[in-house]
Parts: C-alpha cells; structure tokens; sequence
C-alpha cells in the first residue's frame, strides 16, 4: 500500500507541474452546478484511490500466473482504512451488465423517460 501511495503522490505531482488548465469554469458554463462539480470531483478521488492500486494487483496476479513466484517475504499489512471518499451518501458505480434485474428495470425505465 505504501509503493502505492508514494507512485499515486509522484503521478499527482508531475501532473500538477504541467499545470493542466482548470474544467470548472467550462462546467459551470454548461450549467453544472456546484454540489454536481464536487460529486465529479469526489468520482474521479474513487478511481484515483483505487483504480491504479488495481492495476497494481492486476499486474502482480498475471506474473504469477504467468511466471510463478515473486521474490520476497510473504508478510503483507491489511489495509484497515476506507476505500472511498468520505461521504454522508455514499454513491455506488454499476455497470448495467453487473447490476441485478430490478436496478436494471429501473435504469431502464429512467433511460426511456429521458430518451437516452
């Protein structure tokens, strides 16, 4: 978890020197208002925090499958702490093909009412 941490603070900090211009301004502009510019902002802190740490897993899960053995200890420190953002509602990612029958009616019929 610690090489984690330390590769997601260097990504963030190199990012953070090519000085990316800001989307907020263009958001507000198409109307988004701010509780919806944060809920963004809180989505893209979920798949900051866990999507690389995949990655990571996923890589480490095909060399073993592919190679077989890893050098080093076998010891490993749980992670105790929260996966997501603190949040009061806590929001839920679903793609539809995971989602079971009645969240799928239900997507379904806001898709039809909004003509998506």
């Amino acid at each position: 978890m610690e090489a984690f941490q330390s590769l997601r603070t260097f990504v963030e900090t190199r990012v953070a020197e090519l000085e990316p211009r800001s989307l907020i301004p263009e958001l507000a502009e198409m109307g988004y208002a701010p509780r919806e510019i944060e809920a963004i902002r809180q989505m893209n802190t979920v798949f900051s925090h866990g999507n690389q740490l995949y990655v990571i897993i996923a890589a480490v899960a095909r060399h073993l499958l592919e190679i077989g053995d890893m050098a080093g200890g076998a010891e490993a420190e749980p992670f105790a702490d929260r996966h997501a953002p603190e949040i009061d509602v806590p929001f839920i990612l679903m793609e539809a093909h995971h989602a079971d029958e009645p969240t799928r009616t239900v997507y379904a019929d806001i898709k039809r009412t909004l003509h998506a």
